[in-house]
């Protein structure tokens, strides 16, 4: 933000008078005197001018330090935008962004397949719920998988819930080098923006304090990055389960 300052000052210039008559004058003394009274009074008059003019000088002076304080003030806003966009153009996605065991993201489907998962990892072990018109869970604790839908239970290798979760964990192993477009904010929290090269409008947020995603943007879903560092353990479902 800037902030401008300006200072004015004005100088102002008074006088007085003081004139002392006495004893007893003739008619050709006071005709004298009031010439020389005339041209007292014309002089004072020069002297207000003068006076006016030192201090339309001075107003205009300082007018000129208010012009030049301005132009200090808008080349510091220029410096602070330049210094924005050299700080995303230097951030390297291979080289801030972090990746934690334990996470949460929460993804919203748009188009035909409206919908939400939700997605809790704790060290490895993942809980999945599905809310794409039919309502499913998997728990994949200890690399055993359990599917819970419609109140039943089941122990499979390949869930079918399961597969309607997105990859969102791409970054994780091999992160690209690819440079930040910009940054901008979510939520109030700071943000690099990468351009995925190998994929139509996908879009990567990550916090440019912390290094770990933010948001994932595609055309057909977004997620949404929380808790990194904070989930609960996950255990099995509390009920019987049959393995097919």
């Amino acid at each position: 933000m800037t902030d401008t300052v300006t200072r004015r000052r004005l100088l102002a210039a008074t006088g007085g008078l003081f004139a002392g008559l006495a004893g007893c004058l003739s008619d050709d003394e006071e005709s004298s005197d009031d010439s020389a009274s005339t041209g007292d009074d014309s002089s004072m008059a020069d002297g207000s001018s003068t006076a006016g003019d030192q201090s339309q000088d001075s107003v205009g002076d300082d007018s000129g330090e208010g012009d030049d304080g301005g132009d200090d003030d808008t080349s510091g806003a220029e410096e602070e935008s330049e210094d924005t966009g050299s700080e995303a153009a230097d951030a390297v996605m291979s080289e801030v962004i972090e990746w934690d065991p334990s996470y949460a993201v929460d993804i919203l489907f748009a188009g035909e397949q409206s919908g939400e998962v939700r997605l809790t990892v704790h060290e490895g072990d993942r809980h999945i719920v599905v809310d794409l018109g039919i309502e499913a869970e998997v728990y994949d604790v200890d690399g055993v998988r359990y599917e819970v839908m419609s109140g039943r239970c089941f122990i499979r290798e390949n869930p079918e819930a399961e597969e309607q979760v997105p990859e969102v964990d791409g970054p994780r192993g091999d992160p690209p080098e690819i440079e930040a477009t910009e940054t901008t904010t979510i939520d109030g929290e700071s943000v690099y923006v990468f351009e995925m090269p190998d994929e139509a409008e996908a879009i990567w947020y990550v916090s440019t304090s912390t290094g770990y995603p933010v948001r994932f943007e595609t055309q057909s879903f977004t997620a949404n990055f929380h808790s990194w560092g904070d989930t609960e353990p996950i255990s099995p479902p509390d009920m019987d389960c049959q393995e097919i």
